[in-house]
């Protein structure tokens, strides 16, 4: 099993975090997990949107998900794209990835890594 590569940019606004982009790849470049996280003004988890790029079936995967305010749910989209031309598929043999959620911003400073720059 690779090692994960992590890049982490979170941007702010009234000196809160509103939107945190998570980039993991794989040293060997075969899969790439982008994720952002959209915040809300009360430090809660809104939508999240993830892109999985992968050589392994190349195919790349757009996930949507929406939360309510408790944490919970709302709403879960789901696409497949042919990684070379675009054109969306209907399925594809991959491994799929885990998308790891974050429903607060504390939860997020938590795994980053806690610094006086966030809130």
């Amino acid at each position: 099993h690779d090692s994960v590569v992590r890049d982490a940019t979170v941007f702010m606004s009234d000196h809160k975090i509103i939107l945190v982009k998570i980039l993991n790849s794989n040293p060997s470049g075969d899969s790439t997990l982008a994720t952002e996280y959209y915040f809300r003004p009360d430090r809660t988890l809104a939508f999240l949107f993830a892109e999985l790029r992968t050589f392994h079936g190349n195919v790349r995967q757009e996930t949507r998900w929406y939360f309510d305010r408790t944490g919970k749910k709302i709403r879960q989209l789901e696409a497949l794209y042919d990684l070379k031309s675009g054109a969306k598929v209907s399925q594809a043999k991959f491994e799929r990835q885990e998308i790891p959620v974050y429903l607060t911003t504390a939860d997020v400073i938590k795994e980053l890594g806690h610094s006086n720059d966030y809130e």
